[in-house]
């Protein structure tokens, strides 16, 4: 791995390409979840992330049976509201 972790507070916005740690094989998820933006369009549900805390509508890709997982982990984080803080800021 070329980039470094660095010993102090993150710089925000990261600058381009900086993501240590971390390799991505582009092909594979191009293959996976389609190679165009109206392809992976195609796929998209749109869902309500935690209805009770946060009740924000997010798209969830229904390939792999993803947006039925994140379904069933939004019911289940939405029975603890202690978790608020860390649900609410989804991108």
């Amino acid at each position: 791995f070329h980039d470094r972790y660095k010993k102090r507070k993150a710089e925000i916005p990261l600058p381009a390409n900086y993501d240590p740690g971390r390799i991505r094989v582009e092909p594979f998820f191009l293959k996976l979840y389609g190679e165009t933006p109206d392809q992976v369009r195609e796929n998209l549900r749109e869902i309500v992330w935690c209805p009770k805390l946060v009740g924000q509508k997010i798209k969830v890709s229904t390939l792999y049976g993803a947006d039925k997982q994140f379904e069933k982990i939004s019911k289940e984080l939405d029975e603890y509201p202690e978790f608020a803080p860390y649900v609410t800021k989804i991108a």
